[in-house]
């Protein structure tokens, strides 16, 4: 390697070192920032640093180590071992780590039980005389909210004995009048629902009364009926034997004079027919005669007239030939060759045009 590759290289490394001091130094001060912004007391802000600043440069000196071991093949033993290595002392550093962070907040907590026990017990001594006091500052309103809660047990039972839903009225800071004014209005729905339901049952019992009348009755008509019914059958079964007997005579006589209108009809319709048949036996022959005289004089006319066009017709085939011979100029750019195969094939779509209409002169 020259002097100049190897000054190369020591600048890059040197350039690689600062780089890594710099990173080391901003997560440092990450670390001082957390520290600070936590709002722990200095001395024990300072505790916490300190314990952690020395794993923290060990962390940021094997991230730089790790960036730079990179295993691509079997061969690399010492390699795997310095990885293997580095494993097995970040681990015993995190676990390390680990248990001075329980520590630390092991001591938090059992401080933080100190205070509290010391708070609790400064509380259990000021709390009753605090509430002592209020009782005593407080002396008439306390006896009138013990009086209103008198009353409002009272209420309580008062209104339960009436139904009245408890729930929905302040009974304890009702007025004596509104409270009165419901007691009232409740007896007074009470007494007119019971009036309600002996009015109602009254009014049941009549309809019962009513509904077995009408059904008394409706049992004399149906019977009524039923008799009715049987006469009204028995008049209808001789109506209609009788019914059925003239039907019968009725019928005879119909098939009689069916059977001989058929017999009318059926020689009726023999005779028409062979005189349909001999009729349709000339038409056809002279249908045929017509139709053998038209194809004979098309015949004709299509005779005089080919024999009339045979000239113009050669013409026509003389053109086509003259047409086919044409020879076409030989041409070496792409666009003039599409011109000539253009062309040559709208000549045959013109020889094919002449050709079509010739063949039908």
């Amino acid at each position: 390697m020259s002097h100049g590759s190897e000054a190369i290289n020591k600048g890059e490394d040197m350039e690689t070192d600062v780089l890594e001091i710099e990173t080391t130094e901003i997560k440092q001060n990450q670390l001082v920032k957390i520290v600070e912004t936590s709002g722990l007391e200095k001395t024990k802000a300072d505790y916490i640093l300190q314990k952690f600043t020395d794993y923290f440069k060990i962390a940021s000196e094997w991230e730089v180590k790790a960036k730079v071991l990179a295993v691509t093949s079997e061969t690399q033993v010492a390699e795997m071992k310095m990885a293997r290595e580095g494993r097995l002392f970040l681990k015993e550093k995190r676990i390390d780590i680990e248990r001075a962070r329980k520590e630390l907040k092991e001591q938090s907590l059992r401080e933080g039980k100190a205070i509290d026990g010391i708070a609790n017990v400064l509380k259990a001594l000021i709390v009753p005389i605090e509430g002592y006091l209020e009782e005593q500052e407080k002396f008439i309103e306390l006896r009138e909210d013990r009086k209103k809660e008198d009353r409002k047990s009272e209420r309580i039972a008062e209104l339960q004995t009436l139904g009245v839903d408890i729930t929905i009225y302040d009974l304890k800071n009702m007025p004596e009048d509104s409270y009165n004014a419901l007691v009232a209005g409740t007896k007074l729905a009470i007494q007119q629902k019971i009036e309600a339901e002996k009015k109602a049952e009254e009014e049941r019992i009549a309809r019962e009364k009513e509904q077995e009348r009408i059904r008394m009755e409706n049992e004399r008509l149906k019977k009524e009926a039923e008799e009715r019914e049987k006469q009204v059958a028995q008049e209808r079964a001789k109506a209609e034997a009788e019914k059925h007997a003239l039907e019968e005579v009725v019928r005879k006589e119909r098939e009689k004079a069916e059977q001989e209108a058929r017999r009318i009809k059926l020689e009726q319709d023999a005779k028409l027919k062979k005189e349909r048949e001999e009729r349709e036996k000339v038409e056809t022959q002279l249908r045929v005669k017509a139709e053998a005289e038209e194809r004979e004089q098309k015949r004709i006319e299509d005779e005089k007239k080919k024999a009339q066009k045979a000239p113009d017709k050669q013409k026509l085939i003389a053109l086509i030939e003259k047409i086919n011979a044409l020879e076409l100029p030989d041409v070496k750019s792409a666009e003039a060759k599409k011109i000539v195969d253009d062309a040559r094939g709208l000549l045959n779509k013109v020889v094919k045009f002449i050709n079509e209409r010739a063949e039908n002169m």
